[in-house]
């Protein structure tokens, strides 16, 4: 690196040493609670209607959204034994990590971040676990911004897996990256503290090589805002075109309380379902790999 952030590795560098006792990786890397919860979650870590995605995706405190899905200038480790999978992460407080100047005596924990991912997979039963927070790296928050964590349950049945879970998404300064335009409009409360509890369930059916349909529900909600809660029913089906090319099609039934925000009411990136509304969303669309 040629910067001057007293980081030993910039964005973009990854140096991985693996043995058969593991896999020690340096520099930028996906964070294994994130990994490990999307093996549990029925839709996959989608986009598009995946109420964990958008709670996990959303809620990163005063940083941008999924600014903790890949941490940089990290630390971490990674080990297969037969059907388990146990992941890793450790970033360091350095100076580079604060956006504005943070007193001496707090720098200690700028910017950290601790996480660990387990999953287990027999080809019977799935079980997963995750657990990730995240300190802030500002001089208004530099305390702990985020913490998440995520229980899952996992069947096969032939083509069929059913997965199930809670997780739990812990702000204590809210949300000040804007998941979608600004904090304050239209969703005014979104900078409060926010507690959220969700719980899911779902299938996945692999009806040939190149079909798959998946069907969930969830339900969530703020527990120091209770009309802050939506639940979502979603069916989809991705049809393999090519090896490359795949047709998607999916569709949701959202009810959203009268103060739903981003963190328990999106459906996208780019989509909210309004407060207070029973509605109805669909897509479809080619993705195309390469």
């Amino acid at each position: 690196t040629t910067s001057t952030t007293y980081s030993p590795f910039n964005k973009t560098f990854n140096l991985q040493l693996g043995s058969p006792y593991g896999k020690l990786i340096i520099g930028e890397q996906f964070d294994p609670a994130w990994t490990a919860t999307v093996r549990g979650d029925p839709r996959d870590g989608k986009q598009t209607y995946d109420a964990l995605a958008a709670a996990w995706s959303s809620g990163q405190g005063t940083g941008t959204p999924q600014s903790s899905f890949n941490p940089t200038n990290a630390l971490g480790y990674q080990l297969n034994v037969g059907a388990l999978s146990i992941g890793l992460l450790y970033k360091p407080s350095t100076n580079g990590n604060a956006t504005a100047s943070v007193p001496f005596d707090d720098n200690h924990s700028v910017g950290q971040q601790q996480s660990i991912g387990l999953a287990y997979d027999d080809g019977t039963w799935l079980l997963t676990g995750a657990f990730m927070q995240k300190w802030g790296n500002t001089t208004a928050v530099h305390g702990r911004d985020v913490r998440n964590w995520t229980l899952g349950v996992g069947r096969h049945f032939g083509n069929v897996l059913v997965r199930a879970g809670v997780s739990d998404v812990d702000l204590p300064y809210g949300v000040r990256g804007s998941p979608l335009g600004t904090a304050t409009t239209p969703w005014p409360n979104i900078t409060d503290p926010q507690e959220y509890l969700m719980g899911y369930v779902g299938a996945k059916w692999n009806l040939d090589p190149h079909n798959v349909m998946d069907l969930s529900y969830s339900y969530s909600y703020d527990r120091l805002n209770h009309e802050n809660n939506a639940q979502m029913l979603v069916l989809g089906n991705d049809y393999s075109i090519t090896r490359n090319l795949t047709f998607f099609v999916s569709g949701a039934l959202i009810k959203a309380d009268d103060e739903a925000n981003p963190l328990t009411a999106g459906t996208s990136p780019g989509n909210v379902a309004a407060p207070g509304t029973l509605s109805v969303s669909t897509l479809t669309g080619l993705r195309l790999r390469f």
